[in-house]
């Protein structure tokens, strides 16, 4: 990832039978915590409709949080 840059991500799929997955995210997270870069907005369906179930609880727990926090 380039250094010292604002990093926009809109990770998932369109039309395409490979599922947006963990691992995908997970590749992106830790390539952008290594790089120098302060700023990554990332706009993703991971956690959509029956993907929710391959999220990890923490990352559920702050999509509820966030969630029931927006809708009140």
């Amino acid at each position: 990832m380039p250094d010292k840059t604002f990093n926009i991500s809109t990770i998932g799929r369109f039309r395409s039978d490979t599922p947006v997955d963990y691992i995908g995210h997970r590749y992106l997270t830790n390539a952008f915590e290594q790089s120098t870069s302060q700023h990554l907005l990332l706009i993703t369906s991971l956690g959509c409709d029956d993907s929710w179930q391959y999220l990890s609880d923490r990352a559920k727990e702050g999509f509820e949080t966030q969630y029931v926090k927006n809708t009140r």
